[in-house]
């Protein structure tokens, strides 16, 4: 049996309100499957805090700009 080895989902998280940023987010420290690539938040020092928090190298307010510099493979939008 061989083992498959994949590289991490590129993640995006669109809208860091409460509910994502208390019940979601911290989630992803169990989910190796996923990379946290960048965060968006129309509430700038949300999403700075948010992707700091969590490790994301990103962070944005305009998801047009996200979807463009950073083409994650997936996006969750709370």
């Amino acid at each position: 049996d061989s083992v498959m080895t994949t590289s991490p989902i590129r993640l995006a998280v669109v809208g860091a309100g409460n509910q994502c940023s208390n019940a979601l987010m911290p989630a992803f420290a169990f989910l190796p499957q996923f990379e946290l690539v960048a965060v968006c938040d129309l509430d700038s020092a949300r999403a700075a805090q948010n992707a700091s928090r969590f490790g994301a190298k990103a962070y944005y307010t305009d998801v047009t700009a996200l979807l463009a510099k950073e083409a994650p493979e997936a996006c969750l939008v709370v």
